[in-house]
């Protein structure tokens, strides 16, 4: 930092027996020396541009509803999870409690991503209301959804005598949260919008106001931030992306403002998150409108009935890639032997395959647009690889 602005991330603080983090305030100005965050920032405001300007095209709506899907199983992959990200997309139901929480944070994001530049993203209100939508339906959850912690805290390890890190006790949690809340929503403080976002995101991680959920709120918090200052008019950036392939970093960056005083490393490594995330996914929805086109000249040259073979489609692409005959029968309101027709139609073209993994109950697959949607080059894993729980709360 400059040596008119030190910054200092805040003090151990001694309880009992064991010792916590109180963050200092962070509405204040900032000014840095590392002159690779201005380099950082103009690239990531580029590209973040660039992907908005995609996201004007008319038909980017129909993926959207996907790419939060996405974006959800990758926020609580960071966590940990115990479900197969097949297993999500094909609604299956049955029973863990992971698929509810993936399928809330999805839910989540989408009830609140209309939010304006009024709403105050940090205020206590707010945040208690999108926490307990983020645990809705959870019984185990429903004593502390939407409640403000009046306890202690921790994360990593199984208690506080061994704990990774204690965020600051309870009683200064609103305080904290009240000055989290005016840095975001002033306009006195030159600031720009991404450093903000950097900024708050720190700050939220190591208040850590809930019991449980912090982290995926924490993340579901940048989606709004960016719509609430007009950067990202749908929810598509998926920086979960990046977190969750670079997870060992994104919690070294995080501690090492609170240990070394470093904000400099963590807003670096946003920048790099934000600037990287927003070029793949650039690329990745040019790649799926490519294909939607592609795939919209296929049904034009082999059938008359157009419409109803460009509603599939959109079908295929808005709610899952993998589908049954019973689905496509209660989408169109026909009966099964009309279904099947349409599903045979799309595999005589191209369009859908029979997939594999599938025997007992029949389900179709739009490979094509599943391999770009969730390829290997921009997630980093395999999709069908179950993630063992992890006992501990990202930080």
């Amino acid at each position: 930092m400059n040596s008119d602005f030190e910054f200092i991330a805040g003090e151990m603080e001694q309880q009992d027996y064991y010792k916590c983090f109180i963050p200092n305030a962070v509405n204040h100005p900032f000014k840095f020396s590392d002159e690779r965050i201005y380099t950082l920032l103009e690239e990531a405001s580029y590209n973040l541009g660039q992907l908005n300007e995609l996201a004007k095209q008319p038909c980017i709506g129909i993926f959207s509803s996907m790419l939060v899907l996405k974006e959800a199983f990758n926020s609580n992959q960071i966590e940990g999870t115990n479900v197969e990200f097949g297993e999500v997309i094909l609604q299956e139901k049955d029973k863990k409690i992971d698929f509810k929480q993936i399928t809330n944070l999805a839910e989540t994001i989408n009830i609140f991503f209309e939010v304006n530049e009024n709403t105050e993203i940090f205020s206590e209100k707010f945040l208690k209301k999108v926490h307990k939508q983020l645990f809705s339906g959870l019984k185990r959850e429903e004593q502390f959804a939407g409640k403000i912690r009046d306890i202690q805290n921790f994360i990593g390890g199984t208690n506080l005598k061994d704990a990774r890190f204690i965020p600051p006790p309870h009683y200064k949690v609103k305080e904290l949260l009240n000055d989290l809340n005016e840095f975001w929503k002033t306009e006195k403080l030159e600031i720009p919008i991404l450093i903000k976002i950097a900024v708050s995101h720190y700050q939220f991680e190591t208040i850590h106001p809930f019991i449980d959920g912090n982290g995926r709120l924490g993340r579901l918090l940048i989606n709004l931030q960016l719509k609430n200052k007009k950067k990202l008019i749908f929810p598509i950036l998926g920086i979960s992306d990046f977190f969750n392939n670079n997870k060992d970093e994104y919690y070294n960056s995080l501690m090492s403002v609170r240990t070394s005083n470093d904000i400099e490393f963590w807003i670096r490594f946003f920048l790099n998150a934000v600037n990287e995330t927003a070029k793949k996914r650039t690329q990745t929805l040019t790649d799926i409108m490519k294909l939607r086109d592609d795939s919209r000249d296929k049904i034009r040259e082999n059938f008359k009935n157009v419409h109803v073979y460009f509603e599939l489609l959109d079908f295929l692409m808005e709610d899952a890639p993998f589908v049954a005959v019973k689905d496509v029968g209660d989408k169109f309101k026909i009966t099964y032997q009309g279904a099947n027709k349409l599903i045979n139609n799309f595999i005589n073209i191209g369009i859908l395959e029979v997939d594999s993994a599938y025997k007992r109950n029949r389900r179709f697959v739009f490979r094509n647009y599943y391999d770009l949607l969730f390829n290997k080059k921009e997630f980093g894993t395999d999709l069908k690889v179950v993630i063992k729980k992890e006992k501990k709360e990202s930080i």
